[in-house]
């Protein structure tokens, strides 16, 4: 019950404080051209929430599995107008996921 108490009071707080300011941003990026999509609103309420379905501790996964995940956020975002995926994003990827998977070696 404690876990899903502290998730729930997570997911309020990331939907009160950073889906207003991912609003902000995104649709500032849609006036000023950097970013084309229709979907500002949405978007801003998924990407605090993408940060949940990636913890293992709340959808068990292995380092593969995460990576697999990630690459299917990054090309959600994509055909949504929000690219976020370049060289050194998917770099700094690897080598979290390089961490976690010594972590799971390690437990």
């Amino acid at each position: 019950m404690f876990f899903a108490d502290n998730l729930t009071a997570a997911v309020e707080a990331n939907r009160k404080i950073l889906t207003p300011l991912w609003y902000e941003q995104l649709e500032e990026g849609r006036l000023d051209g950097s970013i084309k999509t229709d979907y500002t609103k949405e978007l801003s309420e998924l990407l605090p929430l993408i940060n949940f379905w990636l913890m293992s501790s709340v959808f068990p996964a292995t380092a593969d599995m995460i990576q697999h995940k990630f690459c299917f956020i990054m090309e959600v975002l994509e055909k949504r107008g929000l690219p976020l995926l370049d060289d050194e994003t998917a770099a700094f990827m690897q080598t979290i996921l390089a961490d976690i998977t010594k972590l799971e070696i390690l437990f």
